[in-house]
């Protein structure tokens, strides 16, 4: 039996986790997963460093919202879809730096809007008309009476094209990316805030100089990883957190120098979780890798 079998024989020996969520982070959590430093979420997965989120999903850095997806640094957010830094608004979609909006659509450093579309630096606006702000507040009055409102809105929307990505302002040299927020040097990375100098990357959140990472979040120098936090050097993981020069291990936690290991805590030097000294360690893994490159 070659290492891989090994490897995958001793994953199907170990129970599952019932949930992937780095525990000793989270506060009050408990029906939610893939949770990483939140805190009082409740029915809300893949989200880390949120609190008081309720039915949320891929968010990051987010407070107080409800019902959001795919949002990043928001807060007091309800029905919000791909937004970024969005404060008391609902119902926005691909909108960036906006406060005190509503039923927006691609719309840029904005604030107290009503169903407006792909404006920039605008305020007082309501389906794209500019008001004072005495007017703007009598006409808003009268639009949330308007049962016309939404058929106003979604033929306003399809009045103006799509852009052909959703990065926000602060994105630099990621010309092949979509939904990447501050991002830096990225290429082929989608739905991906704050990474740098990451390649076909998804799902994934402040991430460094890493390649094919799927819902990972601040690792670096990592390749082929899903669903891990905080790793560093580090290459074939799977719901791993806080490891370091790792490869092939599942479900690991606080490890370093581990070769195919799956459910170990604070470990380190092994192989298959069978423990070594170091220097018999690294011996193993040049040997084991020989061996991976010539069935390769």
């Amino acid at each position: 039996m070659n290492f891989l079998e090994e490897y995958e024989k001793l994953k199907k020996s170990h129970p599952k986790a019932f949930t992937h969520s780095f525990f000793w982070k989270n506060e009050n959590c408990d029906y939610g997963n893939y949770l990483y430093g939140c805190k009082n979420m409740y029915y809300s997965f893949d989200c880390p460093a949120c609190e008081d989120c309720l039915y949320c999903y891929n968010c990051i850095k987010c407070k107080n919202c409800v019902d959001s997806t795919f949002c990043y640094e928001c807060q007091y957010c309800y029905e919000c879809l791909d937004v970024d830094r969005s404060y008391n608004s609902s119902h926005l979609n691909y909108c960036s730096s906006c406060y005190d909006c509503h039923w927006c659509y691609d719309c840029v450093n904005c604030h107290d809007c009503f169903g407006c579309i792909s404006l920039e630096h605008k305020q007082y606006c309501i389906l794209n008309h500019q008001y004072s702000k005495e007017r703007y507040s009598k006409r808003l009055e009268e639009i949330k009476k308007d049962p016309n409102f939404l058929k106003k809105y979604e033929k306003l929307k399809k009045s103006h094209s799509k852009k052909p990505t959703h990065n926000n302002p602060a994105c630099e040299n990621c010309d092949y990316c979509d939904y990447v927020y501050d991002g830096k040097d990225c290429y082929f990375c989608f739905d991906s805030p704050g990474c740098e100098e990451c390649l076909h990357s998804f799902n994934s959140r402040l991430c460094k100089n890493s390649v094919d990472l799927n819902e990972c979040f601040m690792c670096e120098y990592c390749y082929e990883c899903n669903d891990s936090t905080r790793c560093y050097n580090s290459k074939y993981l799977d719901y791993c957190g806080r490891c370091y020069d790792c490869e092939y291990c599942y479900d690991c936690t606080n490890c370093h120098d581990c070769f195919g290991c799956v459910r170990l805590s604070n470990k380190s030097y092994c192989i298959l979780n069978k423990q070594y000294p170091k220097e018999e360690y690294l011996e193993k893994v040049v040997e084991i890798k020989k061996v991976l490159v010539l069935i390769s």
